[in-house]
């Protein structure tokens, strides 16, 4: 935890000097900082190797660039850059590298170079690519040299953060699986009654009301579906209010809950799913409405699918770690 490297004292590989080289494959780097003292170094490089994930590391003072993924695939959550001359992170293919050069860019990352905080070198150069999974670069193209670099700056924040309300009244989708749609009581074997009314309401006008359960089927339920169809880095939250209805009690918060059901990467994006999650309330109330929040960095009962569909990996209890499967 909290590990220094400060050294004047370098690697070079590929003509490049660094003070930290990554060559093997499969390796998470996590808590530390590179210390450049501002020598005329790269501070970490990633050489024509795969699957590297750095995690809370911060590289500042180096006299070039704070991290070059050269031929690559690299991975970066909570990563800092700071007082590096270049630039903060380069994405490029170096002379004689065949390898693709692949970031993968997660969490929160801070930048304070004045040029480019990631920097590509040339747009148009195969198999050079930067995955802004919570989109929080604003991209700018720079001409030189007879080619288009990309110039990465981060958002303000300002910016990124977005709220929209949406009115619903009946089905959105058409089909399982419409991305940012609505479908009610999609299985008809379980449906329950229920309709959208003005009777009672936390915001705008109404909300919808799911009208007394009978008894002759113990599997009927009330289902809404919504397809967020998005990373789960990219969730800041769900949330839902609800009210147990008249001739319910207090023990009945736990019949309205939440199943977030989720995959990872490399599963077909229809897949049912890798990962569910169970978002159950503990209290409720019969005169007001209790607001229940999914947030992806907290903990969860979790069910990991197996069967013939079985998840490629063991889900962990926070959703927001999901990417951490090969940590």
């Amino acid at each position: 935890k909290n590990n220094i490297i400060s050294t004047v004292t370098t690697g070079n590989y590929g003509s490049q000097p660094t003070v930290f080289l990554i060559l093997g494959e499969n390796i998470v780097v996590q808590d530390l900082t590179i210390d450049g003292k501002n020598e005329y170094l790269h501070g970490i490089q990633a050489y024509e190797t795969q699957n590297i994930v750095l995690k809370n590391v911060t590289s500042k003072n180096n006299g070039k660039a704070g991290l070059v993924v050269n031929g690559s695939q690299v991975t970066i959550k909570d990563f800092t850059t700071l007082g590096n001359t270049w630039y903060g992170i380069n994405v490029d293919r170096g002379s004689g590298v065949t390898n693709p050069a692949n970031l993968t860019v997660k969490g929160i990352n801070t930048h304070n170079e004045n040029n480019a905080d990631i920097y590509v070198d040339d747009k148009d150069k195969a198999d050079v690519q930067v995955n802004d999974t919570e989109k929080q670069y604003t991209i700018t193209e720079y001409p030189h040299d007879g080619k288009t670099g990309l110039v990465y700056k981060l958002t303000p924040e300002e910016i990124i953060q977005t709220e929209r309300t949406e009115i619903v009244t009946m089905d959105t989708a058409t089909t399982y699986g419409d991305a940012g749609k609505w479908l009610f009581n999609r299985d008809q074997s379980t449906r329950t009654p229920f309709e959208f009314n003005t009777d009672e309401s936390v915001i705008g006008d109404g909300a919808l009301y799911v009208l007394p359960i009978g008894s002759e089927n113990t599997s009927d339920k009330f289902i809404g579906e919504f397809f967020a169809a998005t990373e789960i880095s990219n969730i800041n939250e769900f949330s839902y209010d609800y009210k147990i209805g008249s001739g319910g009690t207090l023990a009945d918060a736990n019949e309205f809950y939440l199943n977030v059901y989720a995959n990872f990467g490399e599963s077909d994006p229809n897949k049912f799913y890798d990962c569910k999650y169970d978002v159950v309330p503990a209290l409720g109330s019969t005169s007001d409405f209790t607001t229940v929040i999914f947030d992806p960095a907290q903990l969860y009962p979790v069910t990991t699918r197996g069967g013939g569909s079985a998840s490629p990996y063991i889900c962990p209890d926070s959703p927001a770690d999901m990417w951490t499967h090969y940590l």
